[in-house]
């Protein structure tokens, strides 16, 4: 099985935006550029408070027991509907769970953490 996974990057704003506008430079230019999947913080407090250990709970517990519906993972890991409903779209939105109609999958298995210092 090949692993997936999915880089989070912790560097400051002014360091992403330098990164932005060089691989924007090279797409303007008609340079190829490797796409990555990703999500970015601009520090250790913000990526604290969102991959908290419920969410982490959540992620795992979608990847590994497959619930069918919202439902039966909040009953699952014991948390109310809308907590569940409101991390589970947040998720989505950034591309670290797939939904299609009520099925749920997490398609990476490891978080790869990337602090700048």
């Amino acid at each position: 099985m090949k692993i997936k996974k999915i880089i989070v990057e912790i560097k400051p704003l002014k360091e992403s935006l330098k990164e932005f506008a060089e691989v924007f430079g090279k797409v303007k230019k008609g340079e190829k550029v490797i796409a990555t999947k990703g999500v970015g913080f601009s520090s250790v407090d913000s990526f604290r408070k969102f991959f908290s250990r419920r969410r982490m709970e959540l992620l795992s517990v979608i990847k590994h027991k497959k619930p069918k519906s919202i439902y039966q993972l909040a009953k699952l890991l014991d948390r109310g509907y809308k907590n569940v409903y409101d991390d589970v779209e947040l998720l989505e939105e950034l591309g670290l769970i797939i939904k299609e109609n009520h099925n749920m999958d997490v398609d990476f298995n490891k978080l790869c953490i990337e602090v700048a210092v």
